[in-house]
Order: C-alpha cells, then sequence, then structure tokens
C-alpha cells in the first residue's frame, strides 16, 4: 500500500520546550557520511522558543482542559515520559487565522514570483545539469551531468500534487508552497533545506526572508556561480 501524508495547516506543540523535546519525535530517514539514505529511525522533533508576549495556548484549548490536564506553560512542571511512548501532548493550530497581512508583506511577497519561475525553469532543464559545477544531490556520479531522476517529470509531479499557486495576499500559504516546490519529494537537491525555518519563523516577513534566501542561493548553484 502506497500512501502520503500532506500536513494542511501549521501548529505547534503547546508546553515547556525543554520536556517537549523529550517527549515529542518521529521516524524520520537517517543518513551516511556521503548523504545516501541508509534507513528509517526514530528522531527527536527540535524547539525553538516563542517571544515572551505570545500567548502559548487560544481560549479554545483552555476551554477543553480538565483539572487533571498536563500543564502548559513554560514555567509549570511537566513529567517527562519516553520520547517513543504516546503522551497526551496537546497541540495548537489554526496559528494563521490572526495574522495581520500589511500592503507591504504582499508586495515583498509578488517581487518573489519571478525568482519562483527563474528557479523552476532552471531546476527543471536538464541543459542546466550539464554544467557540474551546479550541485544536485541526484547526480548518478560525482562530475557527471546524469542525474538519477528526470528534473522537470518530478517537478511537474510535484506543482500537481501541491496545486496552483496561492495568491501573494496569503503569503504564508505563498511561502510555504514555494518552499515545497524548491525543496522537492523525492528531492533533487539543488536548494538548501528551507522548510523547516519557515515552519519556525514567527512571522510572515520571516518566512519570506527564508524564501528569498533559498530561491536566491539556488539560483546561484542552478547558474553554476556559486554552487552548495
Amino acid at each position: 500500500m502506497d500512501f502520503v501524508i500532506a500536513g494542511k495547516r501549521r501548529c505547534r506543540v503547546v508546553g515547556k520546550h525543554e520536556a517537549l523535546r523529550l517527549r515529542v519525535g518521529r521516524w524520520r530517514r537517517t543518513y551516511d557520511e556521503n548523504g545516501e539514505e541508509v534507513l528509517l529511525g526514530w528522531g527527536e522533533e527540535r524547539f525553538i522558543d516563542l517571544p515572551k508576549d505570545v500567548n502559548l495556548v487560544n481560549e479554545d484549548i483552555l476551554a477543553s482542559r480538565s483539572d487533571a490536564s498536563p500543564p502548559l506553560y513554560r514555567n509549570e512542571e511537566i513529567t517527562v515520559t519516553e520520547s517513543t511512548q504516546w503522551s497526551m501532548t496537546e497541540i495548537e493550530c489554526n496559528l494563521d487565522q490572526n495574522e495581520i497581512i500589511s500592503q507591504e508583506m504582499i508586495q515583498k511577497a509578488e517581487t518573489l514570483i519571478p525568482l519562483i519561475d527563474e528557479w523552476y525553469d532552471l531546476a527543471s532543464s536538464t541543459q542546466t545539469y550539464h554544467n557540474v559545477n551546479v550541485t544536485a544531490t541526484t547526480r548518478i556520479q560525482r562530475n557527471q551531468p546524469i542525474l538519477s531522476v528526470e528534473p522537470d517529470k518530478l517537478l511537474l509531479r510535484v506543482l500537481k500534487e501541491l496545486g496552483e499557486r496561492p495568491p501573494v495576499d496569503d503569503p504564508t500559504a505563498f511561502a510555504f508552497w514555494a518552499a515545497a516546490l524548491i525543496n522537492p519529494l523525492p528531492a533533487l537537491g539543488v536548494s538548501f533545506e528551507i522548510r523547516g525555518k519557515i515552519l519556525e519563523a514567527i512571522d510572515v516577513e520571516e518566512r519570506l526572508r527564508v524564501l528569498e534566501f533559498g530561491l536566491v542561493r539556488s539560483i546561484q548553484n542552478l547558474k553554476g556561480e556559486r554552487p552548495l
């Protein structure tokens, strides 16, 4: 049976991050020093500190909690369980509902569209990879032009899976869409991994900055000007 798990909404784990690091993880690929996939293994998730003025929970979560519920805030004690055991870790969703979108953010997202188009044209062209200065982890042999994937077919499939590009007046969805495009699955290996950084970004401006960096840096690689 083949299946695909796709995240549809951003969420964050609620609680004291030091303890959560020991309680939350997932099965993930591990890699050897040469970058080749060797096996699946358990890995802990990483967490970042939120600004002090960010509310960690919303009213819906508070209303659903009982006196026996585990504590939510960083200054509360949390009983740490083994990372591979099921826990009652709480998740806050709908993080983007109250985001304030300015005209400047929309304009910034709009300036990234030409970069996305340029990236796609370069990344989907087999001619690009004839330049052996272009870093691509899917090369069959190092410093050889032949790839183990057909980049045009791979990216067409990714576009089909991602669906239509979100409008720039929804810059968060726009940033996630573009990050998934330049970091496709299966990997093409021509860009820095930016999906995690965009998920960790605390506001729209930071997401767009990370996306711009990823696009510019990957285009430099695809032109052979600055390999990764």
